[in-house]
């Protein structure tokens, strides 16, 4: 059966041991954040060897509060971030299911109302128990009947086209796109229906939920560009759809293949460590903002050859699918 049960009946919460990276040198240990993306992975690098943690539920105190992560290998963790550390061997299959009721939370906390270590060790989560009070791993697994790896999708490299086969030239975006910004201040005014609304946030590909807006205020098949959060996130959105007025839309001039969209976006990501909150990147640096593309004897765009390099990378059939 159910019940609520304080964290620590089944887990040691410690903070973790980093404060900057630039403590550390580059090594093979992930170090984990407070951060969204990449299962909160901000780089690899040399741990003291007395410091570690495997198969252990990470949880953010800054960013998104209680934001949890399941991490399956041997890891670091900066010290805003809170590591659950199980007091008893646990399936991996619990691990998921704890960390989900524990993101099934996070709306009771915010920048303002954080949850750190002293929360954490009074907080309750729901959870299947036997009759002898320990947990019922294998209600859980009915719950979760696939591996972790079953939800990796499986690589695909395709090494016979390389980039080096390939003519490339430096063009600025608004070459390519008519660059716009959206018109949402606030969703008070607005009510529910079937339109998504992008956000800067990094999760869900910025949706933060769905209302009716006017035609003249929707886009489709285009990219966003977050300006505020962590500024030059990129998205691609295959369907109709409306944006905050602090994200910027990418619609390009002329149609483009769904891999050469794809493949700018990611051109544009590789240049996100050049801006943070201190310095943004709005609409006119936008539009001066150049990136490197596959070009045909004709100098436009070789949407041939970038198809042939999207497919060299690994899960690419999952992500173009």
């Amino acid at each position: 059966m159910n019940k609520r049960v304080l964290l620590t009946q089944f887990f040691d919460i410690k903070s973790g041991d980093y404060h900057a990276t630039s403590e550390l040198d580059s090594g093979y240990t992930p170090l984990i954040s407070c951060g969204e993306s990449d299962n909160g992975l901000v780089g690899y690098f040399q741990a003291d060897t007395n410091i570690g943690y495997y198969n252990a539920i990470t949880v953010a105190y800054n960013g998104l509060p209680l934001t949890s992560k399941f991490h399956p290998y041997k890891f670091s963790a900066k010290d805003d971030v809170a590591v659950l550390i199980p007091k008893t061997q646990l399936k991996n299959s619990t691990l998921v299911y704890v960390a989900s009721m524990l993101n099934l939370q996070k709306w009771r906390y915010s920048y303002g109302r954080k949850c750190f270590k002293g929360k954490l060790e009074r907080l309750e989560i729901e959870i299947p128990l036997k009759d002898n009070g320990g947990i019922d791993e294998d209600y859980i697994i009915r719950l979760l009947p696939n591996s972790i790896q079953s939800y990796v999708p499986q690589t695909k490299p395709n090494t016979l086209f390389k980039p080096d086969k390939v003519t490339w030239n430096e063009t600025q975006l608004s070459d390519i796109f008519e660059i716009k910004v959206g018109t949402i201040h606030k969703t008070e005014s607005l009510d529910e229906g079937k339109t998504p609304l992008i956000s800067c946030s990094e999760v869900e590909n910025g949706i933060v939920g769905y209302f009716d807006i006017p035609e003249t205020e929707k886009f489709k098949d285009a990219l966003t560009v977050s300006f505020d959060g962590k500024p030059l996130t990129v998205k691609y959105h295959t369907y109709t759809f409306a944006t905050y007025d602090n994200v910027g839309v990418l619609i390009p001039k002329k149609t483009l293949q769904k891999t050469t969209l794809v493949f700018i976006a990611s051109q544009i990501s590789l240049q996100q460590w050049r801006y943070s909150y201190g310095r943004k990147c709005y609409r006119a640096k936008i539009k001066k903002l150049s990136i490197e593309v596959p070009v045909d004897t004709s100098g436009k765009i070789d949407e041939d050859a970038i198809k042939k390099l999207v497919k060299t990378v690994p899960y690419s059939d999952f992500v173009l699918s």
